[in-house]
């Protein structure tokens, strides 16, 4: 993120990119790292849960 906000500077400060365009461009980066991390915690918590029933399924048998 650093490196993509730092390379935003270096364009707008040689005139090849407006700062609104750095500015969305920053906005919808941090939404898509956003929506990672919910869909990484969602996807995590289904293995958790199937882990559970198989240790459950493995206790019953």
């Amino acid at each position: 993120m650093v490196g993509f906000v730092g390379y935003g500077l270096f364009l707008w400060s040689n005139g090849v990119a407006s700062i609104g365009l750095i500015g969305a461009a920053v906005a919808v980066s941090l939404r898509i790292t956003t929506m990672a991390e919910w869909v990484f915690d969602s996807v995590s918590w289904i293995f958790l849960r199937v882990g559970s029933l198989r240790e459950a399924l493995k206790t019953i048998a």
